[in-house]
Formats: C-alpha cells, sequence, structure tokens
C-alpha cells in the first residue's frame, strides 16, 4: 500500500561519498566508519544473530541513522513455503514510538521472512 518509490544509494570509496537518489532527486554525504545501505544490514544480521543485541549505521534519506535490535528468542511461524523456526527481532527507536519485529528463519540461513 506504499507509494512506489526508485531508491538508488551510491557508495564512492575513492571520493568517500554516498550519493543518495529517490524517485530522482538526489543528495549527498560524507561515508563514515561501518556505513551501510538498508539492504545489506539484512544480509549482515543474519550473521550476527548470535548477539543480544545488534547496532548498525544506515545512509537513509540522506541522514546517518542508527538501527538498534534486540533478540526477543526463537518463534514457530507458519508460511506458504510451510512451517519455519524464526529468531525474532525487534528494532526499537530513540526517537520514535514506532517499531519494527523481523523474523528470520533458521533453516534459511537467518534470511529475513516475515517484518
Amino acid at each position: 500500500m506504499k507509494k512506489e518509490r526508485h531508491v538508488l544509494i551510491r557508495f564512492d570509496l575513492k571520493a568517500r561519498q554516498i550519493t543518495n537518489s529517490i524517485n530522482g532527486f538526489s543528495w549527498r554525504m560524507p561515508i563514515q566508519a561501518d556505513i551501510m545501505d538498508k539492504l545489506v544490514y539484512q544480509l549482515i544480521i543474519m550473521y550476527e544473530l548470535e548477539k543480544e543485541s545488534i547496532e548498525y549505521m544506515i545512509a537513509d534519506g540522506g541522514k546517518i541513522k542508527t538501527y538498534n535490535f534486540n533478540l526477543l528468542g526463537e518463534e514457530w511461524i507458519q508460511t506458504p513455503m510451510g512451517q519455519f523456526t524464526t529468531l525474532k527481532l525487534k528494532r526499537h527507536r530513540q526517537d520514535s514510538k514506532r517499531q519494527t519485529t523481523l523474523q528470520c528463519t533458521k533453516e534459511l540461513r537467518f534470511l529475513p521472512i516475515k517484518g
């Protein structure tokens, strides 16, 4: 139900700059240590789920945001592909009451299958 958006994030390591474009509007920001985009953190989280809390620096909308996740435990879920054991994570935001929950399946190397 969200509006369609076309997003491009380019990391220019030589120039030490990130260019972020959304629907033709672009802006730039400097690259910081440990910065990543919104898709890469979902892959990295698959390898770090052994930790009880995880924190990432994310380039998003012309800003650097900190994503903090807490491990809530295991949960079984039923999907059209079958039943899976998941690790449930909650992302909490310091400046908002909004929360995001991810469920990453053990059977598929912690691929996020429900958010």
